[in-house]
């Protein structure tokens, strides 16, 4: 990923069952690697460099959402519906018909990451009993390029894993010059 310089994976493993699933290109030059946890093998980590470029008018609804960080707050759906098209499938939330009563909007709110602005969104995926906790970087500074990493557990399961999730993210060191964070005196995710 772009915007991550460091990011401690002690406790998770990389899928290599596939080339779809180690890190290879997939399509549109979007790259995309899987981790599982090694406590709970049904438990994963996904990480999204999407290698195009998001249109102006999105770009600069993410910006400003981002703009708020300083203050951790929950956004509403109106909100969130003008990054729709960075939300990948949480945008079936918004969508009318047979995708609105798969994808379930838990919350989402923008929080400062170890000194970074970012999206985090709580959602479920009913049809795959798939619990996501979803974080959106602006990659670049200029809401253009956006990574993406996703937490991916089995409804039952996710509170069981909080913690690997929520240490995970603290350890994060982003590819620009911030001071690195400081363990225990980061905000915990969950």
């Amino acid at each position: 990923m772009r915007s991550i310089k460091f990011l401690r994976l002690s406790g998770w493993e990389e899928c290599r069952r596939s080339t779809a699933l180690s890190g290879d290109v997939s399509c549109c030059g979007q790259i995309f690697k899987r981790f599982r946890l090694r406590a709970d093998l049904e438990v994963t980590l996904d990480f999204w460099h999407r290698g195009f470029k998001v249109d102006s008018g999105t770009a600069s609804a993410f910006r400003r959402l981002l703009s708020h960080a300083g203050v951790k707050r929950v956004l509403d759906r109106a909100e969130l519906k003008g990054v729709s098209d960075i939300l990948g499938p949480v945008s079936g939330a918004f969508v009318s018909g047979q995708s609105e009563a798969a994808i379930l909007l838990q919350s989402a709110e923008v929080r400062e990451l170890n000194h970074r602005a970012v999206l985090i969104v709580f959602w479920t995926d009913t049809a795959g009993d798939r619990s996501f906790v979803s974080v959106f970087v602006d990659a670049d500074s200029d809401g253009t390029r956006i990574d993406e990493i996703h937490f991916s557990a089995p409804v039952t399961s996710l509170e069981d894993c909080a913690e690997a999730i929520a240490d995970t993210l603290d350890s994060i060191q982003w590819n620009v010059a911030i001071p690195p964070p400081v363990p225990g005196l980061s905000v915990a995710v969950f």
